[in-house]
């Protein structure tokens, strides 16, 4: 729901990057085997523009701008006969059966069983990146954890998904590369589908609108006093039309009461003059005039807003209930 900053994938370790290696190397040789067929030579034409075969260029670490390069390739040939490319493929020959063979057939569908993402081996070295970069919460919604990783018997398993920004079975070059893919929840994953540009045209990479939460409705203020009234008067302003359309995210918001009651509890306990008094006592240096770390439980940084569930939800409720104070509004004893 927010921009979100390149992945930074220079400082894998050195026993992943191997992997990477390795896979990468694999799709390179299947994809040179493939080059001097005559019907998809206007495609190596153009990839080779951006791709060096023999070097280290890597399609699981590529960089947003090399993204963009290699999603804008025609990747839909028609292909009619598949034999002459079972013949050259290190993928089991049976992969693509002439029974297979239908009349939407294209050479993006060897492309994606050459990327394979569908292999287990393969998703694994991608959720052991993202568990590596830190990378927990959906960025759609930024209510739920998505990659809270468990390992058992050496395999990850995630909570949710990985999601990709441009789908594979439009241009199959991105299908593995970590900066076309982004950690999402059940509830975003099942909503969005496969949904296509038209449909969903959100990119975390490349967002600018920033949604407010208000909570003006939410609650009651009264002689000074705060009071919570009811999270179905929640109002999200400049949401992301898409993502409300597709994902539903006020009406999923507004199933979070119980983050928002906890938060006012301690906003008017922690606030109040009596615990301050407390505090001074006991620490002898007084307390922060900054109090939201505190009364949140939330380190509310821009660095870690994609690490928090909830995090800007709790952050614009509590800096709404700063003005309010600051108004004389809520007055806290």
């Amino acid at each position: 729901m927010l921009k979100i900053k390149e992945y930074d994938l220079e400082s894998l370790n050195a026993n992943l990057d191997t992997k990477i290696k390795k896979i990468d190397d694999l799709i390179k040789t299947d994809l040179k085997k493939l080059s001097t067929i005559d019907v998809v030579k206007p495609f190596f034409t153009d990839l080779l523009k951006i791709v060096d075969f023999d070097s280290d260029f890597s399609f699981i670490k590529a960089p947003l701008s090399i993204i963009g390069k290699l999603k804008e390739i025609n990747t839909k040939i028609k292909i009619c006969n598949i034999k002459q490319f079972n013949s050259k493929l290190s993928l089991p020959k049976s992969s693509f059966a002439q029974k297979e063979i239908t009349a939407d057939f294209t050479f993006n569908n060897i492309i994606e069983h050459i990327f394979g993402y569908y292999l287990e081996s393969r998703t694994q070295i991608l959720k052991k990146i993202f568990r590596q970069i830190n990378s927990q919460n959906c960025v759609y919604c930024l209510a739920q954890y998505t990659t809270s990783y468990s390992v058992n018997n050496g395999k990850i398993y995630v909570k949710g998904n990985l999601d990709h920004i441009h789908p594979k079975s439009i241009n199959a070059l991105v299908s593995l590369s970590v900066n076309n893919l982004v950690p999402v929840c059940a509830h975003c994953n099942q909503r969005k589908l496969d949904a296509d540009s038209s449909k969903f045209n959100f990119n975390p990479f490349d967002s600018e609108d920033t949604p407010v939460f208000k909570f003006k409705n939410v609650i009651t203020i009264s002689n000074g006093d705060v009071q919570f009234k009811d999270i179905q008067d929640l109002k999200i302003d400049n949401i992301n039309p898409t993502l409300e359309k597709r994902l539903e995210l006020t009406s999923l918001y507004k199933e979070y009461r119980s983050p928002i009651e906890n938060l006012l509890e301690r906003y008017r306990k922690f606030n109040s003059s009596s615990y301050k008094e407390q505090i001074q006592k006991l620490s002898k240096n007084g307390i922060s005039d900054n109090l939201e770390y505190f009364i949140s439980e939330t380190p509310y940084t821009d660095g870690n807003i994609q690490n928090i569930p909830l995090h800007k939800f709790k952050s614009d409720f509590y800096r709404e209930l700063e003005e309010y104070k600051k108004s004389g509004e809520i007055k806290l004893s």
